[in-house]
């Protein structure tokens, strides 16, 4: 079992070692689930059985266990949580059907023991999970938008431009921090994205503000993960960036690939950035022949034959990490 900001379940029995499908049926007693609600109460590395928070009398009555629990078989628990802070609670579950006896004491107890021993090989995917996915969303650089969802939908984990985004477009992150996208089609893109198992579908959305002084594209792509519980699909990374924000070329990189020199980097930025010759000329305060000069040399070395065609291989060259 792995839950992060407090309760909200990223694994489970149900989504490692059922059928998959009955994963987002789990989610959908999130909220009334007496095991999830338990989980902030539960001590770290001792352990917790269904008798530590509900009733024998209300289980037979309650909800969760007569629709979702009972009916896969997962009758009785007892949960040890390995590493419990106020950003993850993860450790190792046990059921039993309930036809069958409870987890007694001395079993609790042994629980335990094998828990402590599976400490620090927990401890130590945790480590390398956080480093994982804190370093995919910085990679972007702090001009992009970034989270990074589970098979839910649901935000693990985004920088803080995500956030400040989500304040202002078209979508919403709900108490689950489920993310919620306003347009059908939006929400179809994202589907199709987070379900795939082979990491092949990707999709793509837009998102405005609501003045519409602000537009977003969306790129999703499907993104495994090493967890706490082992590989998986279904994870998502999702990248932002604002539409009106100009692309800046890296000079230092086309300048290298084609041997231009400083002021023609400087020129072919300026003609990427569809700046016509007289502008050109006026902003360096040269003569319009200089620039034509610049921009004959430029296209001879890129071995191109016009302007377009010289902005269409430039896209390669964009500058990602200050766009």
């Amino acid at each position: 079992m792995v839950a992060q900001r407090n309760r909200t379940l990223m694994r489970s029995t149900f989504s490692v070692d059922l059928d998959a499908d009955i994963g987002p049926t789990e989610a959908l007693y999130q909220d009334i689930n007496p095991r999830v609600l338990a989980t902030p109460f539960m001590i770290q590395g001792k352990a917790t059985r269904d008798k530590d928070f509900i009733s024998y009398d209300r289980i037979h009555t309650d909800q969760t266990y007569q629709e979702l629990i009972l009916p896969a078989g997962l009758g009785h628990f007892s949960g040890v949580p390995v590493i419990h802070n106020s950003e993850m609670t993860a450790g190792i579950a046990l059921h039993r059907r309930i036809s069958e006896d409870a987890f007694n004491d001395d079993e609790a107890h042994l629980h335990e023991l094998a828990s402590a021993v599976c400490a620090p090989v927990l401890e130590f995917a945790s480590l390398i999970e956080t480093q994982n996915v804190r370093s995919t969303v910085d990679l972007f650089g702090p001009h992009k938008a970034v989270a990074i969802l589970d098979y839910l939908g649901r935000v693990r984990n985004s920088n803080a431009l995500f956030e400040q985004m989500m304040q202002s477009v078209s979508a919403r992150i709900d108490g689950s921090r489920k993310l919620i996208l306003q347009s059908e089609s939006d929400r179809k893109a994202l589907r199709r994205a987070i379900g795939t198992h082979m990491g092949i579908v990707g999709g793509a959305f837009a998102l405005t503000s609501a003045q519409r002084q602000e537009k977003w594209l969306c790129r999703v792509f499907p993104k495994p993960a090493f967890t706490l519980a082992g590989p998986e699909a279904g994870h998502a990374l999702l990248v932002c960036e604002r539409i009106d924000r100009p692309l800046i070329l890296d000079q230092g990189l086309i300048q290298q690939i084609f041997d231009l020199t400083p002021t023609e980097s400087i020129v072919a930025n300026l003609i990427f950035l569809g700046k016509s010759v007289s502008t050109i000329a006026a902003d360096r305060d040269v003569s319009i022949e200089t620039v034509r000069s610049h921009i004959k040399s430029i296209l001879q070395k890129t071995e191109t034959n016009r302007q377009a065609e010289l902005v269409a291989k430039l896209a390669r060259f964009v500058d990602h990490s200050g766009a």
